[in-house]
């Protein structure tokens, strides 16, 4: 949605007001985990579920470098 109104990801915190916690990639593990009904973090690995277990870590406190992405 913010890709398509040209939006940088300084923007976006900007506009909501809040640190940014993560960025998840795309990645279709996502829908095949949906599909499947599994949880992501235990479907796969690399991609978006180390994206989700990375935000998880800062969510809880735990100081976390943000993924590197391709």
């Amino acid at each position: 949605m913010f890709s398509k109104m040209d939006l940088t990801v300084d923007d976006i915190m900007d506009e909501v007001g809040l640190p940014l916690l993560g960025v998840v990639p795309e990645d279709p593990k996502v829908v095949l985990s949906a599909a499947f009904g599994n949880a992501l973090i235990l479907a796969a690995g690399g991609g978006a579920a180390e994206a989700c277990l990375r935000i998880s870590r800062r969510l809880r406190g735990v100081p976390m470098p943000l993924m590197k992405l391709r």
